[in-house]
């Protein structure tokens, strides 16, 4: 039987390591999803629904935090797994 692979979502404020963790999820089996900006964010939003969303926040902005709040708000990613 074939099982569909997890797939988590990154947000990143920094670009210098996350080929470093994308690399390492994708060989433990899990479809990842880079994004840098809250555009493309929320269009892949639209676009899948993830298992997980990493928040890596280093040295981010105020409006980084927001999103994170905004996103959490929502109905359907209430009980979404999130790590930031």
């Amino acid at each position: 039987m074939y099982k569909q692979k997890k797939i988590i979502l990154i947000y990143s404020s920094q670009t210098k390591n996350d080929q470093f963790f994308k690399g390492i999820l994708e060989a433990a089996g899990y479809c990842v999803e880079l994004t840098h900006d809250k555009k493309s964010f929320f269009e892949l939003l639209n676009k899948i629904i993830p298992d997980m969303i990493i928040f890596h926040l280093e040295g981010a902005e105020l409006e980084d935090f927001e999103l994170l709040v905004s996103v959490r708000s929502t109905h359907e990613f209430r009980h979404m797994k999130i790590i930031c």
